[in-house]
């Protein structure tokens, strides 16, 4: 009798184990199908990462490329003023010794 319980014991044993091993085998499947949905999702995230700064430096870009602009238009206007105003004053002075050696050599 003590017998057949060992047997029976060695062999509910042997069951546990063969059943514990393919439980383990499952959780490894499963540890691997959710690294590698981990390694998937990483890739994914990266790629937007990627594609979120590769559009944050264009609209930044953007951005730089208008400063500039408006600083080119705003740095324009006064030296545009600033030539007309000078072109003006050499013509009105030019006008003005035109006419001064028109009445110096008339007598005036």
């Amino acid at each position: 009798m003590a017998q057949i319980k060992l047997r029976q014991r060695e062999t509910a044993l042997s069951k546990a184990s063969k059943e514990l091993a393919i439980e383990k085998a499952a959780f490894f499947l499963k540890k691997a199908e959710f690294q590698r949905e981990k390694d998937e999702f990483a890739a994914a995230t990266d790629k937007v990462t990627l594609a979120v700064k590769q559009k944050r430096t264009k609209e930044m870009e953007r951005l730089w490329e208008g400063v500039f602009i408006a600083a080119i238009v705003f740095l324009a206007i006064p030296v545009v003023a600033l030539g007309s105003t000078l072109i003006s004053v050499e013509a009105v002075g030019a006008w003005r010794m035109f006419v001064w050696a028109i009445a110096a050599a008339a007598g005036h």
